[in-house]
């Protein structure tokens, strides 16, 4: 059996971390390494915690997932970034797959939706919930 998929949370709402503790704690094929309510603890943690993927919100009190994004992955390069969203913005999406996101899950999607998510990342390779790759194919056309 290989080693579990090490992840990390970032978002400002505790509600909202429990819920998708309460998805992760489930998944034989992941742990979860750590939490983060803004990009002070989130760098901090990253730097500490070594995750292969955070889970990261755009939305936080000291600042913006995308901004966040580059500085995780400053001082953790190896480290992917799933972008948890409420909706995607055609210029949040473009901004944040440019700091280096290598995919999106809506918040109203799905638990298999998010576990997919993060396994795609940890072997390399993007994932897309179907509204957000329509909304990025409609911004490409």
């Amino acid at each position: 059996m290989s080693a579990p998929i090490r992840v990390m949370i970032v978002d400002d709402h505790e509600l909202v971390r429990e819920g998708l503790r309460s998805v992760l704690v489930q998944e034989e094929a992941v742990e979860l390494v750590g939490e983060a309510k803004d990009g002070e603890q989130a760098v901090e943690a990253a730097d500490r915690l070594r995750p292969d993927v955070v889970l990261m919100d755009y939305h936080l009190p000291d600042g913006d997932g995308v901004s966040l994004t580059r500085e995780i992955r400053a001082v953790l390069p190896s480290a992917r970034v799933v972008f948890l969203t409420a909706q995607g913005h055609d210029a949040v999406l473009i901004d944040a797959l440019d700091a280096g996101a290598t995919g999106f899950v809506t918040k109203n999607g799905s638990a298999a939706e998010l576990v997919a998510a993060i396994r795609a990342a940890a072997e390399g390779e993007s994932y897309f919930t179907p509204d957000v790759l329509a909304q990025l194919v409609s911004v490409r056309h």
